[in-house]
């Protein structure tokens, strides 16, 4: 059997859409049940990365009760500021690919 490992030092990425989910708009999903294909769950199952999961919803919906909005019209920028002074890593601006805020719809591919 052969295994594909990140190189040291690699990350890789979990979409802040991944998340948020359409109804209830102030609900915010984080650890094994965001929003994911059978293959990316297997990244996110494990306790350190369930838990920067839980680490980024937590930082939504505290700016998202701040603001008194929904979730899912919280910034990006304000979500990542907010985790780059909470001591997140987190990837540089020029690596990050463009980020869709629309709200993944649940079904059975992703489920």
């Amino acid at each position: 059997m052969r295994s594909a490992h990140l190189r040291p030092g690699a990350r890789y990425q979990i979409p802040l859409r991944s998340l948020l989910v359409q109804d209830p708009r102030n609900l915010v999903v984080v650890g094994r049940c965001i929003s994911a294909t059978h293959e990316a769950s297997a990244a996110f199952r494990v306790t350190p990365i369930a838990m920067a999961i839980g680490q980024a919803g937590g930082a939504v919906a505290a700016l998202a009760s701040q603001q008194n909005a929904p979730a899912a019209e919280v910034s990006y920028e304000q979500v990542r500021a907010t985790l780059i002074q909470q001591g997140a890593r987190l990837p540089l601006h020029e690596f990050l690919t463009p980020t869709n805020r629309t709200p993944v719809k649940k079904n059975k591919k992703n489920v």
